[in-house]
């Protein structure tokens, strides 16, 4: 069923697209990705840090069908890595532009999860990165609950870690 707004809901639809568009101009833009991976609240060590290096080189070479598998990998390998979150919300972007819509959204979720409660200036990065893709995807498959659920969320994030487009004046 087609989600079609109506009264004060379209009004609070409207206020969401909003956000979208202000988040997404925010957030890194497509060429941005790579060098923009962003280490959020846990330390790396020089090994893990050598070994996203070869990951992403290997994800350059992967084959077409499953460009992310270095990447993916190297989140097994290192599950509490530093650079998860990031590695995630440009997981999800790769997997949004080819098609894989769940596997998007459970990446950019994750990347969310991880960062939407974190004070730091890369946190709020990843955390406003993320959340504007699932705003962005949210409301493209038509689920209004899941826009209202984070609607909210992004509300309730306090001052300090608020995108300034998020911040009413």
């Amino acid at each position: 069923m087609l989600y079609r707004p109506t009264g004060n809901s379209a009004w609070r639809s409207l206020a969401i697209l909003i956000v979208v568009a202000q988040i997404l101009a925010a957030a890194p833009n497509e060429q941005e990705i790579g060098p923009s991976l962003l280490r959020t609240s846990h330390g790396t060590s020089a090994a893990e840090d050598r070994a996203l290096a070869q990951a992403l080189r290997e994800s350059e070479k992967a084959l077409a069908s499953e460009p992310g598998k270095p990447l993916v990998d190297f989140l097994k390998r290192y599950p509490d890595s530093g650079w998860r979150a990031s590695l995630l919300a440009d997981l999800g972007t790769s997997y949004r532009a080819t098609g894989r819509f769940t596997k998007a959204l459970d990446a950019f979720e994750e990347a969310w999860t991880l960062t939407s409660g974190g004070s730091s200036q890369n946190e709020r990065m990843v955390a406003n990165w993320a959340l504007g893709e699932l705003f962005a995807m949210h409301s493209h498959l038509g689920h209004p609950a899941r826009l209202a659920q984070l609607f909210a969320a992004a509300e309730a994030r306090d001052g300090s870690s608020r995108a300034p487009s998020l911040t009413a004046n």
